[in-house]
């Protein structure tokens, strides 16, 4: 062996010494991401978990009220309540029908006439 080949054997050593040196390196930085990112993701994973579980109870819930909606008769409800508008409509047509048979000046007459006879009754006992 020469010199020359000693010189580049020693310049490959180096060269390997300090490409093990940086894998070295680069494998720690590997585990301790590992320890760090590990229970991180298990606890994510967990939380995805939980979520979807929630989810899945808010879905079974989401089809019992679409189940529910769906057995409600709409059209009968909205018939059932423009009858009872109809009802109430036809009450107060009686009522004001009614009130327009009144005879008021009639009526007006009478608590005239009572308050006629009243009034001398009212005096005569001391009240007015």
């Amino acid at each position: 062996m020469n010199e020359q080949d000693v010189k580049i054997l020693k310049k490959q050593t180096f060269w390997m010494r300090l490409t093990a040196l940086f894998m070295g390196g680069i494998f720690l930085v590997a585990v301790l991401s590992a320890m760090i990112l590990v229970p991180k993701a298990a606890s994510v994973m967990t939380d995805a978990e939980e979520t979807l579980q929630e989810v899945n109870v808010g879905v079974v819930q989401l089809n019992k009220t679409a189940t529910q909606l769906a057995r409600i008769d709409f059209a009968g409800l909205v018939d059932d309540t423009q009858q009872m508008v109809n009802d109430g409509s036809e009450g107060i047509t009686q009522a004001i029908g009614k009130i327009e048979a009144m005879d008021i000046d009639g009526l007006n007459r009478a608590i005239q006439d009572l308050e006629a006879i009243v009034e001398p009754l009212a005096k005569l006992f001391g009240k007015r």
